[in-house]
């Protein structure tokens, strides 16, 4: 028949059933409460995913007619009734896989809904069953056998590329002329499957948080049903009670800042668990923490020595100090104490040299009492850091680098130092009572030195590598 010549009697009905939208839950589900009882010639509209828009329509459908002439064998008056789906653009029907194409199936619970259902594609309208004077016919899965109690109609919601899968509950009497809608539920994840009779679903999620937060920051929002009739709790992983869920709006809230400690437990892995009754879901909610600056450097004292007669640039040591906060960046000076500028500090890592050796004395000031300061950028630090000024080095003590000199003696006011070490060095001529008498920097292979202002006698000459060492030899000017 042409659904346009339908007979609706005065108790046709048409309702829209709908849920209150909740944002960000995976399965939206509707209890439809008290249950709607659809008779002959009546209809009901669904909202599957409940943004106040019709998905489908669910229709009994009633009509007679009258068989005369040659077909008046058949029996005269005739009843039929039967019960389709409206299907509107965007919504399939799971078709069954046994009757006629277009026959929507009848499923039990905890049958998978999803991308390997076997669609109905076909028309716009999906017979459930039906029966013809009162007798139920065989070409329907749902009128074939009835009555049946608490079965499921399978559906799918395409928006764009996207594909929603979901399912409705219902009775169905034997003759096609009354149906119940109990229940349904739509997963709002795209393209991910649900079973029939499922209501609640919880997923993975990940978050990241800086430590130190504010009691009641919102951490983020949990993928998981929402809505009056479920129970939102962390089961594990929730150290210190750092956190609570709103079970309102899905929202993991901060509710003890005290536990959420970068230094202490950088991540958390929590155990969330959604239920309604005796059905439940689990989700893994990783919470990464990120590393604030709220920690005090940390430099002790430390106490070092040079020798009195080493040149500029000589690496005495390196101050040690460290941060708590392992993302922090030190920045290293020296604030005090530091008398004559006689020693500098590299300040990225804490390297001491000497910066000024000529007021370097081992009897006039055979003590450095220098104040290093450590700054992270927001906290600072510091310690004293003593250097004792030896005498004169021992030429026993320097071996490395290798250098020659030549010609020794000296006889044509001049004479070359021939240095076998590939990095830039620093040489210092030194009278034998450790004076230094003239330095030359960045020295790579050899220098040749004009002795004309020189007085004839014996003198040091110091090569210097800041990684190798020290290396002293004599030559002599005549």
């Amino acid at each position: 028949m042409n659904p346009k010549l339908r007979q609706y009697s005065a108790l046709t009905a048409g309702v829209l059933l709908a849920g209150t939208k909740v944002a960000k839950s995976q399965i939206k589900y509707f209890d439809v409460d008290p249950d709607a009882v659809i008779n002959q010639n009546q209809f009901i509209d669904i909202d599957l995913d409940q943004d106040g828009f019709s998905d489908l329509t669910l229709e009994q459908y009633y009509y007679y007619y009258y068989y005369y002439g040659y077909y008046s064998y058949y029996g005269g008056n005739q009843t039929y009734n039967t019960v389709w789906v409206s299907q509107h653009p965007q919504t399939k029907m799971v078709a069954h896989t046994i009757f006629p194409a277009g026959n929507a199936a009848r499923l039990d619970q905890g049958i998978v809904v999803g991308g390997t259902s076997n669609f109905t594609t076909a028309s716009a309208y999906t017979n459930l069953g039906s029966s013809t004077n009162g007798i139920s016919n065989t070409n329907g899965a749902w009128s074939n056998g009835g009555p049946h109690f608490d079965k499921y109609l399978g559906v799918r919601l395409t928006k764009g590329s996207d594909s929603f899968y979901g399912w409705i509950r219902l009775d169905y009497n034997a003759s096609s002329t009354q149906f119940t809608v109990k229940e349904f539920a739509l997963n709002m994840e795209p393209n991910a499957p649900i079973t029939t009779g499922q209501t609640v679903s919880a997923v993975d999620s990940t978050f990241s948080l800086q430590e130190n937060p504010n009691i009641g920051d919102v951490v983020g929002t949990l993928a998981v049903t929402l809505d009056p009739g479920v129970m939102l709790s962390i089961t594990a992983g929730n150290t210190g009670n750092a956190f609570t869920i709103d079970p309102a709006t899905g929202e993991l809230i901060v509710n003890d800042p005290t536990a959420i400690d970068f230094e202490t437990n950088p991540v958390f892995q929590l155990t969330v668990n959604v239920s309604r009754g005796m059905e439940s879901d689990d989700a893994t909610v990783i919470v990464n923490l990120s590393d604030a600056n709220d920690e005090l450097p940390v430099i002790n004292s430390q106490t070092f020595s040079v020798a009195e007669n080493v040149g500029n640039g000589t690496v005495i040591d390196t101050v040690l100090a460290s941060d708590p906060d392992v993302s922090s960046v030190l920045t290293y000076s020296i604030t005090a104490g530091n008398t004559g500028n006689a020693f500098a500090i590299d300040p990225a890592n804490g390297e001491l040299t000497v910066n000024n050796s000529s007021v370097l004395n081992s009897v006039t000031t055979p003590t450095y009492s220098l104040t290093v300061e450590v700054d992270d950028g927001l906290n600072t630090a510091s310690a004293t850091v003593t250097i004792n000024v030896t005498g004169p080095v021992s030429l026993a003590e320097f071996d490395v680098p290798e250098f020659t000199i030549t010609p020794n003696p000296v006889i044509d006011n001049w004479f070359r130092v021939l240095i076998s070490n590939q990095d830039a060095i620093t040489l210092n001529i030194l009278d034998l009572s450790g004076r230094l008498v003239e330095t030359y920097e960045n020295i790579t292979e050899e220098i040749t030195i004009q002795t004309d202002n020189y007085a004839k006698g014996t003198y040091l000459i110091q090569v210097i590598d800041a990684h190798k060492g020290v290396s002293i030899d004599k030559v002599v000017i005549r």
